[in-house]
């Protein structure tokens, strides 16, 4: 069938080499195989992964000294070029990669031995020497690349949306290996790679304030909030952009794995604090 088509094709550009062709949509198809053992009628749910959609995780932090807090709002860039326009479905953000490497890594053992002691047979003299060497016997695992990208799943599911705030609407599924975030809002998203903002959830995290300064590298004082729990908020790598008392601070990387359960995060510079190192005399002596 393919052969035809491009046979047609053919012929119709060498007959019509000035009259473009108007393009006819792709022929979507999906086999399945059904077994029974007896005659029924029934509604078939098919879920599919496709490669071409996904979604990157986004932070705001915003912090307000006044009250010991910092608001967590946790966002979502979904895109998708699958060649289907979603029109008006319910996104459910897996944190699961299903491209990855599920295989677990094995750890093989080096052996090192004593080479064996060999002479140089000449025919003027005969010379003696021993060398001491090693050798690898080794199957390592070569580490495969991957990307970032997580699995998006939809389904039609059109529902009235009250006056609420979108983070009301997310359901979170803890899951083994994974995190899964339904949001039972519609959206809808060309098929165009282009990334569109989707709000996940909204916190409220207790953070502690203290200052924080290394006189001998630099003599200001920064301000620095605590943020503790981390653990439960089930976050994974992203960028954040930081604001504090709404103003734009800039934009840092949280990274869960690498952190504690208390983040740091350094709001800049406070202008009315400034710091003074003096160096104290000692006695000293050969």
């Amino acid at each position: 069938k393919m052969k035809l088509r491009l046979t047609n094709l053919n012929n119709y550009n060498s007959n019509n080499k000035f009259i473009p062709k108007p393009n006819k949509d792709p022929i979507y198809k999906i086999k399945v195989t059904v077994s029974a053992k007896e005659a029924a009628s029934g509604r078939l749910y098919v879920t599919y992964l496709v490669s071409g959609a996904g979604w990157t995780p986004m932070y705001d932090l915003r912090s307000k000294a006044s009250n010991n807090t910092i608001n967590l709002t946790y966002k979502a860039q979904v895109y998708q070029n699958t060649g289907i326009k979603w029109d008006n479905i319910n996104l459910s953000l897996s944190t699961n990669n299903p491209y990855a490497n599920k295989t677990k890594p094995e750890l093989y053992p080096w052996y090192l031995n004593y080479a064996t002691n060999y002479y140089n047979t000449r025919n003027d003299a005969p010379s003696k020497s021993g060398n001491l060497s090693y050798t690898k016997k080794s199957r390592a695992l070569k580490p495969q690349a991957v990307t970032e990208s997580y699995e998006v799943a939809s389904e039609d599911n059109e529902k009235d949306i009250a006056a609420m705030t979108a983070s009301e609407f997310t359901q979170v599924i803890e899951q083994l290996i994974s995190i899964e975030y339904a949001i039972d809002l519609p959206y809808t998203i060309e098929s165009t790679n282009e990334k569109y903002m989707v709000l996940v959830d909204s916190k409220t995290l207790e953070t502690k304030y203290k200052y924080y300064s290394v006189p001998k590298m630099d003599l200001s004082c920064y301000l620095v909030a605590q943020i503790t729990n981390l653990g439960d908020l089930n976050l994974i790598p992203g960028n954040a952009t930081i604001f504090h008392d709404g103003a734009y601070l800039g934009v840092t990387y949280l990274n869960p794995s690498i952190m504690s359960d208390t983040m740091n995060l350094s709001l800049g510079k406070d202008k009315k604090l400034q710091v003074k190192r003096t160096l104290l005399k000692n006695e000293s002596k050969e």
